[in-house]
């Protein structure tokens, strides 16, 4: 493939470098698929604070508690299954009674009816009572309540209820009340169907202008509930959010927390998490002097503590301006309080590094468990902080000594600890296994000392793609890639189009997909050193066959001994190849083709992303590393270069075709359309070419007369347009 091919050519000066880059950053920080390039990012990918998962922090604090009921649905619920549920206990209850099997289901079908009209219009109100809420229009009329006539026949308990509910939601309280505490009255065997559901709606009614009667009432609805009296509703469990609700609104705060996370116990995991979160963060906000207290109480200790970690940093979480008083003002009631938790130092420290209080964090990191995996990162972390680089790299030799199997599968990596609930932010879109940021860290202090190889191999089992596909396109050389490749990640059966197509730099990275990424760079690699005997086998299955066929026309077409029309034919073979596959046969992952997005997205990490960082700084470029850039680059600076090597093939190829020939003409059209549109330029030879030796052939004249190449039609002709422009 010497013949034909052009010396490097170097298009982009440094103003269109720094554009490109701006581009593609750009692409990158908005692309919702895109994940974080560590090595251009210098000391700050070191930095990045995790956090934990509160949902699961706040669990093991439930698992002693013991669950007053299971909840179902909500009392004032408009969905209709809540309306069947209720039917059975209805006709169980008129069982009891002397009344007929037909009167029976009359009168369930009617009450059936009537709970399903009270429902929908109750669900009028709710949008009202939301815009109440938010003081939106408080001068809006609410809609009225209509009651609805209830059947004959119902049990004293049921239309007891009833009637409570329709006055309720007419804004009747008095009425409501009167109805509910009757039926409370009721000799215990006539009221077991809806004992639970009186006792929580007088709760409800009493909720803001008499607290302490609204909390007995939920307290009597747990009771009646351990009694036995029927709950299908699960209002018994609910009552537990609506008393927590009661403690907050008088900023009580710790007896928020212990209902909240009884409510929690009961499995209503989803709205007590919120619950508890929305409590920790009043108390948070309240100030210093009001979170003294919690501090002492070890369920509210943790429950705060879990909520602060919990909480997503900021993107520049390290920004002061960006700090929130919340997690200050925490550690702050810790120190006043002189709190010395040797088991939860570790997340109070975490807690400090992630609020940008550093020497509290190395206060609180001096009084944790040597060893654990969180204690030893946060030590790396702060010294990075500092500047201390080496000591930084030693405490993450320490990690890697101590747990040496996070680097091997960093994605599914368990270490028994806590550790394992972490996780951190890249960036908007990218959220990742603590195990997996660790590892990419340890790569990146290999890199920084210049293990190539190994740092190559971390990344790429982290998941970090476009970091390991920098390191193995332009840093390795080509013998050092292909045997770091050998010795790690040999062949494995026949590998699927669809591994190979897989994000294998995403968070759910199988090692599947990374050793199909990495043989597949590596075939790439190979094939542009035209070692294509090499390449061969570190192709996919789906590329082998058109990668064989590609090889084999190259090596008819420069065989002398054949006739010129075999020779012809391959090269045309192989330039179309080259045209259609060179992504997959020749592209270069990073710059210039950009094969990490198939070329629509820029070209990638490149050496122009990196020099922003500083001569000496962590991670900064070094000349050994800028020499291996350029060496091991392709011969031609052009994104979609493969097409113009395509074109240096079809060149020869028309060498041995006649002049003035339809085959001719047709084929320097076809591969004018290669470039035509991208590189005028470029394609301009192939249109002078046809002009001069196709000029008796009507495709030549009119290539001529437009001055450009004519457009054919599928059957490859040329046709005169019927009013030709003047």
């Amino acid at each position: 493939m010497n013949n034909g091919i052009r010396k490097l050519k170097t298009r982009f000066g440094r103003l269109a470098a720094i554009v490109v880059f701006a581009v593609t950053s750009i692409t990158w920080a908005c692309g919702p698929n895109f994940y974080a390039w560590l090595i251009t990012s210098g000391k700050s990918a070191m930095l990045y604070a995790p956090f934990a998962n509160f949902s699961r922090e706040v669990s093991p604090l439930t698992e002693d508690r013991q669950s007053a009921s299971r909840h179902l649905d909500s009392g004032t619920t408009n969905d209709r299954r809540a309306v069947d549920a209720e039917l059975p206990e209805l006709d169980a209850a008129l069982r009891q009674t002397e009344t007929t099997e037909a009167k029976r289901r009359e009168i369930v079908a009617g009450y059936g009816a009537v709970r399903i009209a009270m429902r929908e219009q109750s669900a009028r109100l709710d949008p009202w009572n939301e815009r109440q809420q938010w003081d939106f229009n408080k001068r809006e009329v609410r809609p009225k309540f209509y009651p609805v006539a209830t059947p004959a026949g119902l049990p004293e308990e049921f239309q007891l209820y009833l009637d409570g509910a329709s006055a309720f939601f007419a804004r009747e309280l008095e009425a409501a009340v009167v109805a509910w505490e009757t039926l409370l009255k009721l000799p215990e065997p006539a009221r077991q169907y809806r004992s639970t559901w009186a006792a929580f709606m007088l709760g409800k009614v009493h909720l803001d202008e008499k607290p302490d009667e609204a909390r007995q009432y939920f307290q009597l609805t747990r009771e009646l509930a351990r009694k036995g009296f029927k709950d299908g509703q699960g209002l018994a469990a609910a009552s537990f959010g609506w008393e927590a609700r009661l403690a907050l609104n008088e900023k009580n705060y710790a007896g928020a927390i212990h209902r909240y996370l009884d409510h929690h116990a009961t499995g209503e995991t989803n709205t007590s998490i919120e619950s508890l979160r929305i409590t920790a963060s009043a108390a948070c906000k309240a100030g210093v002097d009001v979170l003294r207290p919690l501090v002492r109480d070890a369920e509210t200790r943790q429950v705060i503590t879990a909520y602060l970690l919990s909480r997503v940093p900021h993107i520049k979480w390290y920004d002061p301006e960006t700090l929130d008083t919340r997690a200050l003002n925490w550690l702050e009631a810790i120190e006043q309080e002189k709190v010395n938790d040797v088991e939860m130092a570790e997340r109070i420290a975490l807690i400090a590094y992630q609020s940008g209080e550093l020497m509290v964090a190395g206060r609180w990191l001096k009084r944790a468990k040597d060893d654990t995996l969180l204690t030893l990162w946060l030590r790396a972390k702060l010294l990075m902080w500092d500047g201390e680089l080496d000591d930084a790299a030693k405490v993450y030799d320490r990690i890697i000594a101590l747990h040496a199997s996070v680097l091997e599968d960093p994605i599914r990596y368990k270490s028994g600890e806590w550790f394992d609930a972490l996780r951190t932010r890249f960036d908007y879109h990218e959220f990742n296994p603590a195990s997996r940021t660790l590892a990419a860290e340890a790569g990146l202090v290999r890199f920084h000392r210049h293990e190539f190889a190994a740092a190559l191999d971390v990344l790429a089992r982290a998941g970090f793609w476009m970091d390991a596909a920098y390191l193995g396109e332009r840093i390795l050389t080509l013998e050092e890639l292909k045997n770091y490749v050998d010795e790690n990640w040999p062949a494995k059966g026949e590998h699927a189009a669809a591994n190979r197509n897989s994000e294998a730099w995403g968070p759910h990275a199988k090692l599947d997909g990374i050793r199909e990424q990495l043989r597949h760079l590596l075939a790439r690699r190979l094939a542009r050193a035209e070692r294509y005997t090499e390449a061969k086998s570190y192709f996919p299955a789906d590329l082998a066959a058109d990668f064989n066929s590609f090889i084999g026309a190259l090596q008819t077409s420069h065989s002398k001994s054949l006739p010129l029309s075999n020779r012809k034919e391959s090269l045309v073979r192989a330039a179309r190849l080259l045209r259609q596959k060179g992504m997959e046969f020749i592209g270069t992952e990073m710059e210039p083709d950009g094969a990490w997005a198939s070329g629509h997205f820029g070209e990638g990490i490149t050496f122009t992303n990196r020099i922003h960082l500083k001569a000496g700084a962590f991670l900064a470029p070094s000349d050994a590393e800028a020499e291996r850039y350029v060496r091991h680059g392709p011969r031609l600076n052009e994104q979609f270069h493969y097409r113009y090597l395509a074109a240096d093939l079809a060149w020869e190829a028309s060498l041995l075709m006649e002049n003035n020939t339809l085959e001719l003409a047709r084929w320097y059209c076809e591969v004018g359309g290669w470039l035509k549109n991208r590189d005028p330029k470029e394609a301009d030879r192939f249109y002078k070419a046809l002009a001069q030796r196709c000029r008796k052939t009507d495709i030549g004249a009119a290539a001529d007369k437009i001055r450009w190449f004519p457009k054919l039609d599928k059957e490859g002709n040329w046709a005169a347009p019927e009013n030709p422009p003047k």
